[in-house]
């Protein structure tokens, strides 16, 4: 389910604007419009919005695609070191949830963690859909 794109983490009213005036209004938009490299680098080039920058947040709306994967557990990931929804296919439930607790420890990036039911049900997920974002 796409969702508003000021839903990512860092996209605010400004970077909203700028998107929303070059068409991206969804993640989903986001992603058809960012998914590679050279799409970044146009949708930069459009925007005024740096490529790395965009290319973080174009992670964050592939993470999205996944049900119960919302801005902060989209953060968490990336904070954990799971950069794409290709990697969190082979990812382990346990260990997973071992660094989120981890890194969320220490620097707080979420309120609760996910419980390791629903991590298993992310990397499932993560492996039934088709990819978005290729480089």
């Amino acid at each position: 389910m796409p969702y508003p794109v000021e839903h990512i983490e860092g996209i605010g009213r400004n970077y909203g604007a700028k998107l929303r005036e070059a068409g991206i209004c969804t993640t989903a938009d986001l992603l058809r419009a960012g998914g590679d490299r050279q799409r970044r680098r146009e949708l930069a080039r459009r925007t005024g919005i740096e490529e790395g920058r965009l290319a973080k947040w174009v992670v964050m709306a592939d993470f999205m695609r996944i049900k119960g994967i919302g801005r902060q557990y989209a953060e968490l990931l990336e904070a954990v070191g799971v950069r794409t929804v290709r990697q969190l296919r082979g990812e382990q439930a346990a260990d997973l949830e071992r660094r989120m607790r981890k890194v969320n420890g220490e620097g707080r990036v979420t309120r609760a963690l996910p419980a390791r039911k629903t991590i298993a049900r992310w990397i499932e997920q993560a492996g039934s859909l088709p990819p978005a974002v290729s480089s």
